[in-house]
């Protein structure tokens, strides 16, 4: 079922399935689902990640009360770039009496997703065309589910879910699967650059399966915020990840074309330097 959007149709998920009720979801997500469960009068409760990023597959069960209406993660997850099995998501999925909704907005730079797995009874994934295929502008998704699923979201939602523009530039980005290749190929070795160069530079970096990453920053630093703050100065960016729980001395980091990762490192090279030799 294709919408407006990945976030458009979790949004769609929501109303359908947690009106008024609520949600599990990671305490270090994608914060989309928390806002919007808010607005439809719901809640969202929070599982802590393991201290590795990775989900605890255990605490989301237990996690479970009768208005939690169904469980919502990242896979990837978003901003830590973790990934999990289809073979645990399923077994996940086997277990619960709620549905599973999988977000994959970044499992293009997988490869091994739960897509041939989205038709089990208790899976709703949500994927989108925004970051492999770069079509973020035309505001394309779509959901995989059971057809009974399917067909129940259908008649609660009607018709005219997305644009002509973007049916259309979907249908050319799934034909075209050489430009898609070789746009996640690029960035994964970009990613793979900055890695090793921040890594270099003192930042201790968290393995990712997507195609950004987060890093915790040097001592030079007090904090995320104060290390974005400084490279501001410089017309850089990075995402500060001091608004996820935990996460107050990292920071998110999404490859660029070369030479403006190589520009970053550079400049960042001098930054730290000023700072160590003061």
């Amino acid at each position: 079922m294709v919408g407006a959007g990945a976030n458009q149709l979790l949004e769609d998920v929501l109303k359908i399935y947690a009106l008024n009720q609520g949600i599990i979801v990671l305490s270090v997500t994608f914060p989309e689902s928390v806002a919007c469960i808010t607005t439809l009068g719901g809640y969202a409760k929070t599982i802590p990640l393991k201290t590795d990023f990775t989900l605890d597959l255990k605490a989301l069960l237990t996690g479970l009360e009768p208005d939690i209406a169904l469980i919502h993660i990242c896979n990837p997850n978003n901003p830590t770039g973790i990934w999990h099995s289809p073979r645990e998501l399923i077994s996940l999925a086997d277990d619960l009496t709620v549905p599973l909704v999988v977000s994959e907005a970044s499992a293009d730079f997988i490869g091994n997703t739960i897509l041939n797995h989205a038709i089990h009874k208790n899976i709703i994934l949500v994927r989108s065309f925004s970051k492999a295929y770069g079509l973020a502008g035309l505001r394309m998704g779509y959901i995989v589910a059971s057809e009974e699923r399917i067909n129940y979201m259908k008649r609660r939602l009607g018709s005219y879910r997305a644009n002509s523009f973007g049916i259309a530039g979907a249908i050319a980005a799934l034909q075209d699967s050489e430009h898609l290749n070789s746009s996640v190929n690029y960035l994964l070795q970009e990613k793979l650059y900055l890695m090793d160069s921040l890594k270099a530079l003192g930042f201790e970096v968290i393995p990712s399966h997507s195609q950004t990453f987060i890093a915790k920053i040097p001592k030079y630093f007090s904090d995320a915020t104060t290390f974005c703050q400084t490279i501001a100065k410089y017309n850089m960016a990075v995402v500060n990840c001091s608004l996820y729980e935990g996460l107050e001395q990292y920071i998110r980091i999404a490859p660029q074309k070369h030479h403006i990762n190589k520009q970053f490192i550079l400049t960042l090279t001098k930054i730290i330097r000023d700072l160590y030799d003061n």
